[in-house]
């Protein structure tokens, strides 16, 4: 995001520099970072690759022409397929077991409406958003997944997730809302 004005020659204004620094403070302190766990090192390397990826997906989408969101997705979905199997192959444990019909209806759900057509709704839309806009909504996936977890499952959230929750939906308005003059960068 802090890229695309180079990459992309799309203008950053003061207001989403602020704000794009607000939603990232928002999602450290709402998903905890440094709260331990079993393997941070590792947890910092897989999130630093999936933000490089992240990245890499959404310049490589917007330099791609001609091609619709339903095209992106399946293209997408496919290569993530691919990429995952070796993986889910490597680490079976045990006999495979064939999964019930019920199982088999449940993956087909998770995989068409919740991944393939959220997947179709944002790649549809990336042509007419700017990378930082784009990026700035992606913040309301962790965001989403606190609040239904608290609503749906009772979780209770911390004042750190509370704060973190506020500086991403106020980082967000200011970033989209607020129009200020365009950040330039001289080569």
């Amino acid at each position: 995001m802090f890229a695309s004005p180079i990459i992309l020659k799309e203008k950053l204004t003061i207001a989403k520099v602020v704000g794009i620094s607000a939603t990232m403070s928002g999602l450290v302190l709402m998903c905890g970072v440094g709260l331990g766990g079993t393997d941070p090192v590792g947890g910092l390397v897989f999130s630093l690759i999936s933000a490089i990826t992240y990245a890499a997906i959404m310049i490589v989408s917007k330099f791609i022409k001609g091609i619709g969101g339903l095209e992106r997705t399946a293209i997408q979905l496919v290569i993530a397929a691919l990429l995952l199997l070796p993986y889910a192959l490597l680490t079976q444990q045990g006999a495979w077991i064939m999964p019930t019909g019920t199982a088999l209806l449940a993956l087909l759900i998770l995989c068409t409406v919740h991944t393939g057509f959220a997947c179709y709704l944002y790649f549809s839309s990336i042509e007419q958003l700017s990378a930082q806009t784009t990026a700035i909504c992606s913040y309301a996936d962790p965001l989403c997944a606190l609040l239904l977890s608290a609503a749906i499952l009772g979780e209770r959230m911390s004042a750190l997730q509370w704060t973190g929750a506020v500086l991403i939906l106020g980082g967000a308005l200011l970033a989209q809302l607020y129009k200020t003059k365009a950040v330039t960068f001289h080569k």
